[in-house]
């Protein structure tokens, strides 16, 4: 696991990343047996489409209806996440270097 966070901080430190964790004790939230990742591209007219993780692969969502129901699960996680400065500390407690 330490090799796994490792690699996590690493990947933080690129400007397009983003690290937020979600602690236990926020007990259940919207969403959060659903895995998933939103790619956006900044192209003219801008592109969305969602990853949806499955035990036996994938599927994707392109539809613009479906896409804003998973930017708007996103923005619920984000608002029970921990900021960026918070997990900072977070990880800090795990024994990590900043």
């Amino acid at each position: 696991m330490r090799g796994q966070l490792a690699r996590l901080l690493e990947a933080v430190e690129r400007p397009n990343v983003e690290l937020r964790v979600i602690p236990f004790d926020v007990g259940y939230y919207m969403g959060q047996s659903h895995d998933y990742t939103i790619f956006g591209y900044d192209t003219n007219p801008a592109v969305d489409i969602v990853h949806l993780e499955q035990h036996d692969g994938g599927d994707y969502v392109e539809n613009p209806e479906q896409i804003a129901k998973y930017r708007a699960l996103w923005e619920q996680h984000k608002a029970v996440a921990l900021g960026p400065e918070q997990t900072r500390r977070f990880r800090a407690g795990l024994g990590t270097s900043d």
